[in-house]
């Protein structure tokens, strides 16, 4: 048996002298190619092509868009022998030289004949869509859960988890931690859904929700909610009492700080103790109310006066006492 180029040519013989020459051709084939590529924005495309042929040389060529490449600055081509009859060839574009409209392929030949493989499917992978349809439910004054759906398209990457965010209404993003927060201080979450816990009562808060894959963050959707009133955690402030006369003590002062109202103040309590009868009244008055005149009191006798405000949830902390002493009567 001889070989020639691209052919095995055997010599079979028979009885009666003739000669009968058999040729098989070495057709090249494509042992393996990248059938499929991920790549991210503004990254390079890098596919792989091997080829194998008994018939050498072996060459592979790379097709772009019904177009044999050439070696670029932009568009490097790479090939070495992978053993005596495989050769492997490398395609490297940078990001300036592919859309994702073109097509690939490859094409492995030798002297004799060719193959070309299927077209490469490149995947221009991207942060992924919006979350959908944000639902904002189970309020309460120092919590809010959220839920939603994930988006319509991953990016051709896996969505890993969503960050939530809490803003105030000037759009300041303010600390936020959640349940099943998979990172400390922050919110994120590997599911559709989470409470947020480091709200204030009374408060309106913006909460934006961002998906999240290896190639980076989605647009933010936004959800406003508003948490529930509670209790004051604070006092009325800069009490004062003065005497009028021997059953009257006039009492003034102010709604305790806003930041701990947590609510509508829509009541006060003015509560006053005779010393020494130890004998308690309370009046209580509109939360708009901000003074009032404590009548039919004992003469010539010390009070003690303590005011706490009200949400519709109930009482705060009560005041420090102030004292006053009606006059002698007569």
């Amino acid at each position: 048996m001889s070989t020639l180029l691209n052919a095995s040519i055997i010599d079979v013989s028979n009885n009666d002298g003739y000669h009968l020459w058999v040729v098989y051709l070495a057709f090249p084939k494509i042992v393996k190619y990248t059938a499929k590529a991920y790549v991210s924005t503004g990254k390079a495309i890098v596919l792989k092509c091997t080829g194998f042929s008994k018939t050498k040389p072996i060459m592979i060529a790379w097709i772009k868009n019904n177009m044999t490449l050439k070696p670029s600055q932009n568009e490097m081509i790479m090939q070495e022998n992978v053993t005596e009859y495989s050769v492997m060839s490398q395609l490297i574009m940078n990001s300036t030289m592919y859309n994702s409209n073109d097509t690939y392929q490859c094409r492995v030949s030798n002297p004799f004949s060719s193959v070309t493989s299927q077209d490469i499917i490149v995947i221009f992978q991207e942060p992924p869509q919006r979350v959908r349809h944000p639902i904002v439910q189970n309020i309460t004054a120092r919590s809010i859960t959220v839920s939603w759906l994930p988006p319509l398209h991953d990016g051709y990457s896996v969505i890993s988890n969503y960050t939530v965010q809490l803003l105030n209404p000037l759009m300041t993003p303010l600390p936020t931690t959640c349940n099943s927060s998979l990172l400390k201080n922050t919110c994120v979450v590997s599911t559709t859904g989470t409470t947020i816990t480091n709200v204030q009562p009374y408060t309106t808060y913006v909460i934006k929700i961002l998906a999240v894959n290896a190639i980076g963050y989605s647009l933010a959707t936004e959800v406003i909610a508003k948490t529930d009133e509670d209790v004051p955690t604070s006092y009325p402030v800069n009490v004062n009492a003065s005497t009028l006369s021997a059953t009257s003590v006039y009492v003034s002062w102010k709604a305790p700080p806003v930041s701990s109202h947590h609510g509508i103040i829509i009541a006060y309590d003015v509560e006053y103790r005779s010393i020494p009868w130890n004998r308690t009244d309370i009046i209580r008055v509109n939360g708009s109310r901000h003074s009032m005149t404590l009548t039919n009191l004992i003469p010539f006798t010390t009070y003690k006066i303590m005011l706490r405000a009200a949400t519709i949830i109930g009482y705060g902390p009560t005041s420090p006492h102030k004292t006053a002493a009606t006059l002698q009567a007569g």
